[in-house]
Order: C-alpha cells, then sequence, then structure tokens
C-alpha cells in the first residue's frame, strides 16, 4: 500500500475539482480514485492540506474536508487501525482544533462534522484534551473562534449523544453535568450581552451583522443545552442549576418575542430571534417526553407560560399578533400541552399501579392547573380562535381548490397551526370529555338559532363542525347528531344565499364522515341523499369532501348494500363526472379508489352501471399516460369491473385490450406496480371471455418479454397461458404454438422449482387438450425436462415431471418410447428403462391423484409386451395397481383427481359458469386418464400379456408376485385369465 504525501497535491486537488463535475465521465472515475486513496497513510493529511490552501479555490477546499469525513467514518474505528497510523491520527485531531477561526460557514460545518465522527470513536480515551480544547476556544477566542467552537461543540454533542450502548450513555452522563454547568454561564453572559446590545441600538437594520452574531452564538448555546438537557442529565429533577436554567428561560423570552415581532417578519434577525423563543419549549418537550415525572418541578412554569401563550393570540386578516411568538412558538406551545394531556403517568383513569409521591405531586399539578374553568376557557378559544379558517386560506381555496385539497390532507400535526390545535383539543376531548362536551352543547345551540348572517358568523359555525368532528370518536355517544343535523346542519346546507357558504357546505360533508360509525341505519337515507346532493355542488372542494364522506359510509363494517342501491346509479354517475374535472393525479386515483370499492361492493349489481364507468375511465385513461399511480388506480378500477361484471366484460372487450397492451408493454418505463396489475387485469379478462379473439390471440406473443424483464409475473402468467389453452381451441396452437415453445423452455432453463412446477402444470394442460400437436410442439421442452431429472436442485419436482412422460407413455407410447430411446442413443444409456424405474421408485412421492392415476395406467399400459426388461418389473406394476385401485373403493370419483376443474355438479349452461370453467368441465368428461377405469384396463393388459407371451411364461410372472397382492387385486375382481 502506497503512501500518499505532498507531492500528490496537485492530482488529488484536481480529482476533487473533478468531484463537483456533472459529467459522469469524468466525476465516476474521480470517484473511484478517491475511494482507492481512503486507505492509503497520509491521504487525510494531504486532505486537511488542500482544505487550508488559499491556493485552493473554496468549492476545493470544502470537497477535501468532506472527504476527510468520509475517511473518518469508513477508517477511524479500532477495527481498522492499520489504516491511519497513530501519528496521523493525532496530527488531525490537532490539526482540526486549530481550525477554529475557518471563515467559511460551509467548510466550519464539515470540521465540526469531522471532529464529532471522531470524538464518537476517541473519546474519552484517545483524546482527552477534545472539551478542555473547545471551552478554551469558547471562553478566551475571539467572536469567529467562540462561535466556531460553539457549533463544535454542539455537533460533537449530538454525536455523542446518539451512541446507544449503556456504557456509552453513562460516561456521556457522567460529563454532561460539569458542560451543562459550564454552557449555563456562557448562555447566561450571552443573553445579557444580545439583550445590552439592542438596547443600546437602534435596530433598523434586520440584517446587522452584529445582532446576527450575537443571536447565532446564543442560539449554539441554547442548542448545546437543549442537548444536556434532555441526553445528558438522568435526573432533572436531582440538578437545581437545571432547573434554574429552564426556568428562567421564560422571562428572558419575553423580550426577544418583542424584538421579533418588530423586525420585518422574512428578515434573517426576525428568524434568529424566532428561533430563540422555540429552543426553550423544544427542551422542554425532549424533557418531558424523555422522563415525565422527572421534569415535573419545572413543570408548573411552562404550562403557564404556555397557556398564557395560546390564550393571548388575536387575529386580523393575515395572521395573528398579539405580544406572542411566532407562529411555530405557539404550536410549540400547544405541543408541549398536548404533550402533558398524552402522557399516561399524569392520567390518573390510565394508573393501574401504586402511585409513587413523584407521580401523586403531577397528577395533583395537572389536576390544578386543568381545572374545569380552564379547560373550557381553552376548548372555548381554539373553537373561536384557533379553527376557524383566515382570509389567505379562503383566498387559496378560491385560487386553486386542488392545491388547497392536497395540503389540507398532507398536513401533519406538528407543521401547521390549525392541525396543533386539532390535536389539543382532541387531547382535551379525551381527557376532560364532559367539560369539552358541555361547551360544544352551547356551541350546537347557537347554530341551531338561524341561518348565518355575515362572514364571521359563517366561519364561527365551521369552526364548531370542525371542533365537534375532532373529537367524534370519544363524543359519538355524547351528542345527538343526528338530531342536530335535522335541526340545523341540513338546513346550513341547503343554504346557498352566498358562494361562501361552500365553506360550511364542506365541513358538513366532512362532519358526516366523522361520525359515520354512530348514524344509525334508519338515517342513512337521508346522509346519502344529502351526499348525493352535495356531489352535485358547483364548488370542487365540496364535492370532493362528498366523495371522501361516501368512501368512510363504504368502509363502515354496518355497510349495508341495500340501503345504497337507490343512490348508487346517482353516485356513479356524479363521481364518474367528476374525474375529469380534477387535472390532480392524487384526487384522479382518490375517485377511482372510490368508484372501485362501489363496484367491490355491488359486485354483479353493478351491470347496469358498466357502459357508464368504462366511458369515464376512457377519459381518465387518455389523461394517465404519465402517471404511474393514476394508471394503477385505472387498471385496479377495471380488475374489479370485470370481477363483477363477469360474462359480460365481453362487451368491452376493445379497450380492455387497449389498455392491457398499454401496461405490459416493457419498452415502456412502466412503474413495476402497473405491470402487475395489468398482468392481473389480463388474466382476469381472459377468465370471462366466452373465447379468445383475434386481438386478444395477437397480445400473447408479449408475454415471453414480460417473463424476460421479471419472473415476478409468473404466477398470474401461468394463469393467462391456462386460459388461451383452454379458451383458443386448435387455432391457438396453430397461431401461438411456436411462441408457447419458447416460452416453456425460458421457463424451465430460469425458472426455481416453485416456477418450474407451475409450468409443468400448463404442460400437463396442453397434453390433455392437444394430446398429438402438444407432443411435436414440445419435444425440446421434453429434452430439457429430462435434464431436469438429473439435476439434484430440482428433487421437488422430480414427480411431476415423471406424470408428464406417465401421460406421453399412455397416450402415445409407441412415439414417448421411441423418443426417449433417441434421447439415449448418443450416451448409449436406455433412457427408457431408467424412466420406468423412475415411475416405480417415485410412486409414493406422487402425491397428486390425477397425477397417481396417470403413473398407474402408464406403467399398467407396458404390460402388453415381450420386453424381457419389461416383464422383470411386472411384480413392481402389480403392486403399484394394488395401491391405486384400494383408493378408488369406497365414494371415490374420477374428478376428485383434478381438483382444478369444477365440481361436475355445476350446471354449464348456467350463466354464472365462466367460460374457462366449462371447457375445464369438459375437458374432465373426455380426458383419456379421466375416463379409463382402471379395472377393467388392468384386466385387459393383463389378458393382452397372457396371450402374447402365452400362459405358460404368464403363470410364471404371477409367480413372482407376493400371493397377498394377487389376493387383494382379486378382491376388486381384477382377472388373470
Amino acid at each position: 500500500m502506497r503512501s500518499v504525501t505532498m507531492a500528490d497535491f496537485e492530482s488529488v486537488h484536481s480529482l476533487l475539482e473533478a468531484l463537483r463535475l456533472p459529467n459522469n465521465d469524468v466525476r465516476l472515475p474521480a470517484e473511484r480514485q478517491i475511494e482507492e486513496l481512503q486507505s492509503c497513510p497520509g491521504f487525510c493529511t494531504l486532505l486537511d492540506a488542500i482544505s487550508v490552501s488559499a491556493a485552493v479555490s473554496l468549492e476545493s477546499r470544502w470537497m477535501a474536508v468532506i472527504c476527510l469525513k468520509n475517511v473518518v467514518h469508513r477508517h477511524w474505528r479500532k477495527s481498522q487501525r492499520g489504516t491511519l497510523s497513530q501519528e496521523e491520527r493525532s496530527h488531525i485531531k490537532c490539526r482540526l482544533l486549530s481550525r477554529m477561526d475557518e471563515p467559511s460557514d460551509l467548510i466550519a460545518v464539515q470540521i465540526a462534522a469531522v471532529i464529532s465522527k471522531i470524538a464518537r470513536v476517541d473519546w474519552p480515551n484517545q483524546w482527552q484534551e477534545l472539551f478542555p480544547s473547545l471551552f478554551q476556544t469558547v471562553h478566551v477566542g475571539s467572536e469567529l473562534q467562540i462561535q466556531r467552537g460553539l457549533l463544535c461543540l454542539h455537533f460533537v454533542l449530538k454525536e455523542l449523544a446518539s451512541k446507544c450502548m449503556l456504557a456509552d450513555k453513562t460516561r456521556f452522563r457522567k460529563n454532561a453535568k460539569e458542560i451543562f454547568g459550564a454552557v449555563c454561564q456562557l448562555r447566561s453572559l450571552y443573553v445579557d450581552a444580545l439583550l445590552t446590545y439592542v438596547k443600546s441600538t437602534d435596530i433598523r437594520d434586520p440584517n446587522d451583522p452584529q445582532l446576527l452574531r450575537l443571536g447565532a452564538r446564543l442560539l449554539l448555546a441554547e442548542k448545546v443545552l437543549a442537548r444536556l438537557a434532555v441526553h445528558g442529565l438522568s435526573r432533572l429533577d436531582e440538578n437545581p442549576e437545571a432547573h434554574s436554567v429552564l426556568v428562567s428561560s421564560l422571562p428572558s423570552m419575553y423580550p426577544f418575542i418583542s424584538i421579533g415581532n418588530a423586525l420585518p417578519k422574512d428578515s434573517k434577525a426576525a428568524n434568529v430571534f424566532d428561533r430563540l423563543t422555540r429552543y426553550p419549549i423544544r427542551t422542554a418537550i425532549g424533557c418531558l417526553t424523555a422522563n415525565p415525572i422527572h421534569f415535573r418541578l419545572t413543570l408548573q412554569p411552562f404550562l403557564e407560560f404556555c397557556y398564557q401563550q395560546v390564550m393571548t393570540v388575536t387575529f386580523d386578516e393575515e395572521r395573528y399578533s398579539g405580544n406572542v411568538g411566532s407562529e411555530r412558538h405557539i404550536m410549540l406551545c400547544m405541543q408541549f400541552l398536548t404533550q402533558v394531556l398524552s402522557e399516561s403517568i399524569f392520567d390518573p383513569n390510565a394508573v393501574q399501579e401504586a402511585v409513587s409521591p413523584e407521580q401523586r405531586q403531577c397528577l395533583d399539578l395537572i389536576a390544578w392547573f386543568f381545572s374545569a374553568e380552564r379547560v373550557q376557557t381553552l376548548s372555548q378559544f381554539i373553537v373561536n380562535r384557533y379553527l376557524p379558517l383566515r382570509r389567505p386560506e379562503l383566498s387559496e381555496w378560491e385560487s386553486d381548490p386542488e392545491s388547497y385539497l392536497l395540503a389540507y390532507d398532507s398536513l401533519a400535526a406538528d407543521n401547521d397551526l390549525r392541525t396543533c390545535s386539532e390535536t389539543l383539543q382532541l387531547v382535551l376531548s379525551q381527557r376532560f370529555k364532559d367539560l369539552v362536551v358541555s361547551v360544544l352543547h352551547e356551541f350546537i345551540a347557537e347554530s341551531i338559532t338561524g341561518p348565518v348572517q355575515n362572514l364571521n358568523e359563517l366561519l364561527h359555525r365551521e369552526s364548531i363542525c370542525y371542533a365537534v368532528g375532532i373529537g367524534a370518536f370519544d363524543l359519538t355517544g355524547s351528542l345527538d347528531f343526528h338530531g342536530w343535523f335535522i335541526a340545523a346542519l341540513h338546513r346550513d346546507i341547503t343554504d346557498n344565499s352566498s358562494p361562501l357558504h361552500k365553506v360550511l357546505h364542506r365541513r358538513v360533508a366532512w362532519l358526516m364522515g366523522q361520525y359515520v360509525s354512530g348514524i344509525d341505519a334508519s338515517q342513512k337515507h337521508v346522509c346519502y341523499s344529502t351526499l348525493v346532493f352535495l356531489l352535485q355542488h358547483k364548488d370542487l372542494v365540496v364535492k370532493i369532501t362528498a366523495a371522501q364522506t361516501i368512501n368512510l359510509f363504504l368502509c363502515d363494517p354496518e355497510f349495508d348494500l341495500n340501503s345504497f342501491l337507490e343512490f348508487a346509479p346517482a353516485v356513479l354517475s356524479l363521481l364518474i363526472g367528476c374525474i375529469p374535472l380534477v387535472s390532480e393525479f392524487d384526487i384522479q386515483q382518490q375517485l377511482l379508489a372510490i368508484v372501485a370499492v362501489i363496484i367491490g361492493h355491488m359486485d354483479d349489481k353493478i351491470a347496469p352501471f358498466g357502459t357508464a364507468i368504462l366511458e369515464g375511465l376512457s377519459k381518465v385513461w387518455v389523461h394517465a399516460q404519465h402517471s404511474a399511480v393514476l394508471q394503477s388506480a385505472v387498471v385496479d378500477t377495471l380488475l374489479r369491473l370485470v370481477q363483477a361484471l363477469g360474462l359480460l366484460c365481453a362487451a368491452f372487450q376493445p379497450f380492455l385490450i387497449d389498455v392491457i397492451t398499454v401496461v405490459t408493454d416493457v419498452k415502456r418505463e412502466h412503474d413495476e406496480t402497473v405491470i402487475e396489475d395489468g398482468v392481473k387485469l389480463w388474466a382476469t379478462t381472459l377468465r370471462n371471455l366466452p373465447e379468445a379473439s383475434d386481438a386478444m390471440l395477437e397480445l400473447f406473443p408479449r408475454m415471453l418479454a414480460l417473463l424476460d424483464r421479471d419472473l415476478q409475473y409468473l404466477k398470474p402468467c401461468i394463469s393467462i397461458i391456462e386460459s388461451y389453452t383452454l379458451l383458443g381451441g386448435p387455432r391457438f396452437m396453430s397461431i401461438c404454438g411456436s411462441h408457447v415453445v419458447s416460452l416453456v423452455n425460458h421457463l424451465l432453463s430460469h425458472a426455481k422449482t416453485r416456477g418450474v412446477s407451475w409450468v409443468l402444470g400448463t404442460v400437463e394442460l396442453l397434453l390433455q387438450l392437444y394430446p398429438q400437436d402438444a407432443m411435436a410442439v414440445l419435444e425440446s421442452s421434453l429434452c430439457t425436462m429430462l435434464n431436469l431429472l438429473a439435476d439434484p436442485e430440482f428433487e421437488v419436482v422430480k414427480p411431476r415431471i415423471l406424470a408428464v412422460f406417465a401421460r406421453l407413455i399412455f397416450q402415445s407410447g409407441p412415439w414417448t418410447i421411441n423418443f426417449l430411446l433417441q434421447c439415449g442413443a448418443s450416451s448409449n444409456s436406455n433412457f427408457f428403462l431408467s424412466l420406468v424405474d423412475l415411475l416405480l421408485e417415485q410412486w409414493d412421492y406422487v402425491t397428486h391423484p390425477l397425477r397417481k392415476k396417470t403413473v398407474a395406467l402408464a406403467l399398467i399400459s407396458l404390460l402388453s409386451t415381450v420386453d424381457q426388461d419389461i416383464l422383470n418389473r411386472f411384480s413392481a406394476i402389480l403392486n403399484i395397481c394394488v395401491d391405486i385401485l384400494h383408493t378408488l373403493e369406497g365414494e371415490f370419483r374420477d374428478d376428485r383427481f383434478m381438483p382444478t376443474l369444477a365440481d361436475s355438479d355445476v350446471d354449464e349452461d348456467s350463466e354464472q359458469v365462466a367460460p374457462e370453467t366449462a371447457k375445464r368441465n369438459q375437458l374432465a368428461k373426455r380426458d383419456v386418464v379421466l375416463t379409463t377405469n382402471l379395472r377393467e384396463y388392468l384386466c385387459s393388459k393383463l389378458a393382452e400379456c397372457s396371450i402374447i407371451n402365452g400362459p405358460a411364461v404368464f403363470q410364471r410372472l404371477l409367480a413372482t408376485v407376493d400371493p397377498l397382492i394377487l389376493d387383494q387385486l382379486k378382491t376388486v375382481n381384477v382377472t388373470f385369465s
């Protein structure tokens, strides 16, 4: 392994330059060379030299530090000590700690990341000077060095806190207390310095460099304290300093809030102060999550602060205002209150074991703080102030309804103010059900008084519906939803006096979906008629919401199809009519999924609407060519429709073929899910067609390309091949015979054991349907099967292969014997006798009834011969006959031999029988194996054997058979004359 020296400076520098180029032909070779150099001694030293060189561009210096980080990540661990010498390691660590004056922020962040990754491995045993050096920089360095030192401290603590081993956690906590105290002092100094600067300076420039530096320095200190408090202090309640720091951080937030509100909203300084107001709350949430009991001494001040912040918000047309922090700050305050109420250890109803004094203290505090008056006030405030829609949201609804819908559906509980307030309201409903119900009853009583008079009243009534729907699961038994719906909501839905009434219409549609499980069957008629009315609404958001609510009704475990049938035509028509109005693929997919659910529920009752559904799907299909998700939704809906229509799907064959042609074309860049769904649609369509049309036969050649792409489609493709075999008739073999051979040969050569087993089932079906044609066509495949018999990997499928040859021997003995003798001629082997011996040896492993009978018939057919090699196996063949003939006693029926066939009691003329099933029934009636009486066939072959060989020889053959076997044969009326 060669060493890297400073003489390689230029060559490595050129490689770093190449890493930044978008051209793969240049970048990829450079990446490979850099990867090879990573294990060379001296490479880290050279990267460090490049990263500080003034003659190198900033981008190359940055790339050098990133490569250094990668080397450390891959080669610094103890198991790889041979890669880097101890001297080089010590040199790199000293160099990194000396670079606290790096002017570039990008490079400084990467240096901090490198230091943290080394600390993860070396601290504390091989790098004891790490923290003393960082603290020295933070205490006596320049402003830039202080900021860089804090940045490194933050990265190091973040890396060390992420270690999972118990010993690492114990070591980190042991040192965290000392570090916490030092950082607390720094934070206090930084807070004073920032507030002093603000007081002494008239902040007119929101991008004041000194203000940004002081704010960024304090923010890094807050991050370090947060990491230490959450992960380093195991007992927060036993650390007075930590308690003091957390509590004292609350008053300091008020001036930061005032300063942040005075600055322009999107300025850098406003962002810094916004983050400063959020970090104490974020730290409190982290401590509360880590160990709620240990946070009990600090709980009350934070509860009061967060409650005060949440309750003092006022709103104007564009945003909230007041002496409170930013929207994200209010969201964090809500999340803290939600976290406190969600903790099961703070819930007296959830506590099962004996309560400790510390837990009792927490329970008493929660019960005192969340008094009945305070809970009701908070719930009222959420409904009045946070839940109503604001004008910017109404404008977005008006200008781009589809984007508004998608944004509403994708909101998470921690990134939107309304969603946070919704979560808080939900927790209140769960913990204080009776108190929240009393508040909602008052609101509901207000809504019954009469129609809305203005926009504010409209938005307030919408927020009432929102609040009632939020806690639907917990409040279902406490609120008379049906009475409220009849008294007020139904009236509000029919009120179209203003275009803005759509806000209330949409919320009522959503509310019905939340209470679907609490609506009686007798009341659903009114709900269905209301939803049909809303599906005809002019506003797209109302339409989609009504459709989503219908889906909730359909998915209800107590859904009754009979009560829905009356409205099914209108719902299907309106849903299909709505799809072309939507341009967003996600919404189109939702609507198609609802149509698919309706089809699944209605089953064959969907037939009268089949044409209308297909017309709507054909319009959607035109626009779905560039969306794999939408294509998959269309194919899934078609699949359900074909399953429901059954034989009636033949009328829509042209459109189905067009869709199958597109989604099974491997030359197109299809998603795997689309192809998989397309293959399933192909198989299902074939099963329900009366015959394979010319257009359908033209699809068959693409089967090989599909399976050559991926064998995961093998099982449905086997089903497709069998359907073609059953429905196509001789015309299928004449047109597609060569493709069938190619498919079988390809699968026998490339598929695993299970796949080969499926393919052999198809070969058996071909031999059943086309005994003569299939033998000639499949001759090359039979050679491959002979090779598989000698392959130990395919031992499991050997009985199935033998069953195929047994059928050939029984149906076309001379041709099969000649074929086997020709196959063995080149190696001077008698493949025919070897195959007979295998049939006898593997008899017990042939478990399928039909194959068992096939093997027995094949062996019996060989008895009418003078071949001494076969006659030597006379006794073994009769042993097999005893076994199979005893199986035939009792209530045995020949159709049990073929479980893939339909039961013979099914009426083939019934409209409910699929064409493929009828074909299988017909095959069962004319299959030579199934129609041959085994006992009579055995008697006839024994008689022929006696005539051909003479009575004397025949008696000598019988003498070789165990007398007990002969007696058992006689009991089933087998004669030997």
